[in-house]
C-alpha cells in the first residue's frame, strides 16, 4: 500500500511539473484581499472583494476554468475580467459557461477572439473591445442572453458562424471593413430591432436573422447578390425590406412566415425565387415580380392569405407545383411564354379559363373559386 501511494504522489508531482513547463503556471500566492500568481510566462491576479480577475498572456493558452482550478478561485465568484495588454489572442472556450461573468475589457493587443470564447455567459452585460481585434470567431458570444449591446471595432474584417446567436442585442452595426460573415450570425436574437449592414457584404447568409421576432426593417446593401436559405425566417414583425437590384437569388424559406410583410417589390435582377420563400406571409397583399424571374419554387407564395394581386411577367419559364397560393387573390396576371407550369402549380385555387393573345403577348386569365373575372377589358386595363 505504501508503494502504491508513493507511486501516485510521484505521478501527481509529474503532472504539476508538466503544467509548469508547458504553460508557465505556478501555484497561487495569497496577497492582501486577493490572490496572485506569476511566473516567467503568465500571471493573473484576483480581487476577492470585487470579484475582479486580471489576466495576462495566460489567456492565450488557459481557459478561465483552468486558471480558477490552478489558483483555487471559485469560478462563480469571477464577475469582472480585465485582460492585460501583453495578450495577443484569447484561447478557444476561454470563458465557456462562466455564468457569473458580468463585464470584460479586451485590450487593443488582442487580434483574435476565438471560437466559443464567451459561449453561454448568461450574465454578461458589458463587453469593451478595443480596436486591435480583427476576427470574431464562431459562436464567440453565443447564448449571451443578457448582452443587449456591443460595439464591434472598425478593424474587424471577419465574423464567424453564430457569433451572436441567441444574444439579447437590441441593435447592431456591422463595420464597413467586414467582408466575411458566417451563417446564423444573429439567429434567434429575439430582441433585435435594427441592424446596419455595410456595402461590401455579398450575401445575407443562411439563418442570419432567423427568429428575430422584433426586427422591423432591413436595408440590404447594393453589394448583396444572394439572400440565402432561411435568412429572415420567422421575422414576424418585419414590415419592410428593401431588396436592391443587385440581388439575383432569393433562397428557400428566405422570408418564411414573415407575417408582418405587406408589400413586396422583387427587382429585375432576381432570377430565382426558392421553395417556400414567402410561405405563410399572411400580411402580404401585393407582389410585383420582375421580368427577369426564371424559376418560382415549390409553395413559394403558399398560405399568403391576404394576397390580392400578383403579376407574373413574360420571362418566367418554370413554375413548380404548389407555387403561388391565390386563395384570396382578386386578380392574377400571368403573361408571357411560360414553358412549364406543373400540375397544381397554383395550389388548386385557380382554373385557367381563357388565353388572350395580343401583339405577340399572351395573357392567361384565371378564375378564382371565390370570384371570376368576366370583364376582359377591365381585366386588361388594371
Amino acid at each position: 500500500m505504501h508503494f502504491l501511494l508513493k507511486g501516485k504522489i510521484k505521478r501527481l508531482i509529474g503532472v504539476c511539473l508538466s503544467l509548469i513547463f508547458a504553460f508557465g503556471v505556478a501555484l497561487p500566492v495569497y496577497a492582501g484581499s486577493g490572490l496572485s500568481c506569476c511566473c516567467l510566462n503568465y500571471n493573473w491576479e484576483f480581487n476577492k472583494k470585487e470579484g475582479m480577475l486580471v489576466i495576462g498572456k495566460g489567456i492565450e493558452k488557459l481557459t478561465i476554468k483552468d486558471i480558477c482550478r490552478l489558483a483555487d478561485i471559485p469560478i462563480e465568484k469571477v464577475k469582472t475580467v480585465c485582460i492585460e495588454e501583453d495578450a495577443k489572442s484569447i484561447v478557444n472556450c476561454a470563458f465557456f459557461g462562466c455564468e457569473a461573468l458580468d463585464s470584460i475589457n479586451i485590450p487593443a493587443s488582442v487580434k483574435l477572439i476565438n471560437e466559443y470564447t464567451f459561449y453561454g455567459c448568461k450574465g454578461l452585460k458589458s463587453v469593451a473591445i478595443q480596436d486591435g481585434v480583427t476576427t470574431i470567431g464562431n459562436s464567440a458570444f453565443e447564448k449571451c442572453k443578457n448582452l443587449t449591446s456591443i460595439v464591434i471595432p472598425d478593424n474587424v474584417t471577419c465574423i464567424g458562424k453564430r457569433a451572436f446567436y441567441g444574444c439579447g442585442l437590441h441593435s447592431i452595426k456591422i463595420p464597413a471593413k467586414v467582408t466575411s460573415i458566417g451563417d446564423g450570425l444573429f439567429d434567434e436574437c429575439k430582441q433585435l430591432v435594427s441592424v446596419y449592414i455595410p456595402e461590401g457584404i455579398t450575401s445575407i447568409n443562411k439563418f442570419m436573422f432567423n427568429g428575430c421576432e422584433k426586427l422591423e426593417s432591413v436595408t440590404i446593401p447594393n453589394s448583396v447578390v444572394d439572400i440565402s436559405e432561411r435568412a429572415f425566417q420567422c421575422c414576424s414583425n418585419l414590415k419592410e425590406v428593401y431588396i436592391p437590384s443587385s440581388v439575383e437569388t432569393i433562397g428557400d424559406y428566405a422570408f418564411y412566415q414573415c407575417t408582418g410583410l405587406n408589400n413586396l417589390n422583387i427587382p429585375s435582377s432576381v432570377m430565382t425565387i426558392g421553395d417556400r420563400a414567402f410561405y405563410k406571409c399572411t400580411g402580404l397583399k401585393n407582389i410585383s415580380i420582375s421580368s427577369s424571374i426564371i424559376v418560382i419554387g415549390v409553395d413559394a407564395f403558399k398560405k399568403c392569405d391576404k394576397l390580392e394581386k400578383i403579376t407574373i411577367p413574360y420571362d418566367v419559364k418554370y413554375i413548380e407545383k404548389n407555387g403561388p397560393d391565390f386563395r384570396n387573390s382578386r386578380k392574377v396576371i400571368l403573361s408571357g411564354d411560360v414553358e412549364n407550369i406543373e400540375l397544381n402549380a397554383f395550389s388548386g385555387y385557380l382554373q385557367l379559363i381563357k388565353t388572350i393573345e395580343s401583339n405577340q403577348t399572351k395573357l392567361y386569365v384565371f378564375q378564382c373559386y371565390k370570384e371570376a373575372w368576366y370583364d376582359q377589358e377591365a381585366f386588361l386595363s388594371e
